[in-house]
């Protein structure tokens, strides 16, 4: 079969394994997708072409900023910070690639993914060629890009053999990341399929939803990190005795950043450098091929029927513990919440993001600009806390007809999210407070600005669900799902809206008055009447 053949029909084996990785990874969707197929499949087409997007954003930005950073150095210290700002990159893309297509590759090992391509007149090479080139779709553009515009610049800026070996660390790289996503996403879907009901299971759900968030918001902040992280290392070099950087270099794929670096370089590093540098490169290179042929191993097994798992079933005594309606929907939407990768990201990250901005304060030089930079950081994040709000509302898109069947008032339900809501809310309140205190600012009042906003959760969160409920029920209720980029825009416009009204009493008094004792008071105050027309109104939002 030709290939431009193969590689047409592999689309179709892509998108399925993408949306069985979806599904697989959020069970509470299902319902959403037998009612409405079309939409999840448009959803999943649109997440995919985010995807993309930001890994060719993210790796674009890396590559300027990388040879930027060497060239800053390039007078006083050029080994060792080329060696860093390549591995760094190196290193991102690795993670870049692992991270971001961990859930759509698990999808590839479920069973059914390649069961319509059986029935066609294909032969079994044929099916596994077809496997192979759908799972090089999902991840040919971040690759193409890794293995293209960087060696393109290090080529422009440092000759040709270091652009072409760069170019084969940049491939082994890329090799070998896909080869660790193939295996980690096996590892992944038999421990979480082979006893469902274990704690194991639950642990491993739960440990892979924190190393997404940490994943991702470790790739999309790197771009403000990487200056700080030459920085570092090659203040500890001192002419390259440290043995931290010595032990750096055994690590891959920082031995190919030393490599690239002895051969531009020739023999500025230290004897031991360049030995392990030439010695792990070709090592690691063995093992990366060692690696892609297990992982190819792994995904041929799943080309007929997917990987067999044992799953137990374990007998319980079934107890009932009645319990009020809003304690009762807090105990489902947690239970839940392990099972839903996306709604735990959703939910965690924004709080994530907040590790993002310290750069941007590091990089602050006067005081002013450290309370300005605060004051506006600590709106952005509670505009972006609008996203834990949808990922809590993924949580009943098992099946809303089933909950609309409950004796659930809507009421009940928003305030009961809106309780879970206030959790990460007063975290991120809290933690931008205590940051604060790692730098000067204008007066040790402003501290106070993130704190008092931490109760304030709860008439966001109420806020926020009322919203969204009233748009949902005029949009026709059960086909909008959470995946929507509505909801989501409107969660974070309700959200920084609702959340900049005691910002702005504070900012308003500031400004008048120029009195930072009574601006906090002013805030403060707003905080508590927001509070109490929530305890004596917030029923009026939503119509019981």
């Amino acid at each position: 079969m030709k290939l431009r053949e193969l590689w047409r029909l592999a689309g179709t084996v892509s998108l399925e394994a993408r949306f069985r990785g979806y599904l697989d990874s959020n069970p509470t969707y299902r319902t959403r997708i037998e009612e409405e197929p079309d939409k999840v499949m448009d959803s999943i087409r649109a997440s995919n072409r985010i995807n993309i997007l930001f890994s060719v954003l993210i790796i674009g930005v890396l590559s300027i900023l990388s040879i930027t950073t060497i060239m800053e150095y390039i007078a006083s210290n050029a080994y060792y910070a080329l060696s860093i700002s390549v591995g760094v990159y190196f290193s991102i893309s690795f993670v870049l690639i692992f991270f971001i297509y961990l859930m759509f590759t698990t999808g590839f090992y479920l069973s059914g993914v390649t069961d319509f391509i059986s029935t066609l007149p294909f032969s079994r090479k044929d099916i596994e060629n077809l496997t192979f080139l759908g799972f090089i779709r999902v991840l040919i553009a971040p690759a193409l890009l890794i293995c293209s515009l960087y060696p393109l610049l290090m080529g422009l800026e440092f000759g040709l053999v270091t652009g072409l070996v760069t170019l084969i660390c940049c491939i082994l790289t890329s090799i070998l990341s896909i080869s660790v996503l193939l295996l980690v996403s096996k590892w992944y879907h038999v421990k979480t399929h082979s006893v469902s009901e274990s704690k194991l299971s639950t642990a491993v759900r739960i440990m892979a939803s924190f190393g997404l968030i940490l994943g991702m918001v470790g790739v999309y902040s790197v771009n403000s990190y990487l200056p700080q992280i030459v920085t570092f290392f090659i203040g500890l070099t001192e002419g390259g005795s440290s043995l931290l950087v010595t032990l750096l270099s055994l690590v891959v794929p920082f031995t190919f950043g030393f490599l690239i670096s002895t051969i531009t370089f020739g023999t500025v590093g230290t004897p031991l450098l360049m030995t392990i540098a030439i010695a792990g490169s070709f090592i690691y290179g063995i093992l990366t091929i060692h690696a892609f042929r297990a992982g190819m191993t792994a995904l041929r097994m799943a080309v007929s029927g997917g990987l067999k798992t044992e799953a137990s079933s374990i007998e319980r005594k079934l107890v009932i513990h009645p319990q009020t309606p809003i304690r009762g929907i807090i105990q489902k939407d947690m239970r839940l919440a392990n099972r839903n990768l996306g709604s735990i990201v959703m939910v965690v990250i924004p709080i994530m993001f907040l590790f993002t901005m310290l750069p941007a304060l590091f990089a602050m030089i006067e005081d002013v600009m450290h309370s300005f930079v605060i004051l506006l950081y600590t709106g952005q994040l509670v505009g972006f806390s609008g996203l834990s709000y949808i990922g809590l509302i993924s949580i009943d898109e098992q099946g809303s007809s089933i909950i609309e069947g409950l004796p659930i008032t809507i009421y009940d339900n928003i305030r009961a999210k809106a309780s879970i809501y206030a959790i990460p809310y007063a975290i991120m309140a809290i933690l931008l407070s205590f940051l604060s205190l790692l730098f000067d600012v204008t007066s040790p009042l402003i501290r106070f600005v993130p704190l008092l906003i931490a109760p304030y959760g709860l008439v966001v969160g109420l806020t926020v669900g009322a919203v969204l409920y009233r748009f949902r029920s005029r949009e026709g209720g059960v086909g909008l799902g959470s995946t929507d980029f509505r909801l989501t825009a409107i969660s974070v416009l309700t959200a920084g809206g609702i959340s900049s009204i005691p910002l702005a009493g504070y900012a308003l008094t500031l400004l008048a008055t120029w009195n930072h004792l009574l601006a906090v008071l002013v805030e403060g105050l707003v905080v508590i009447l927001m509070l109490v027309l929530y305890n004596r109104y917030s029923h009026r939002l939503v119509k019981a």
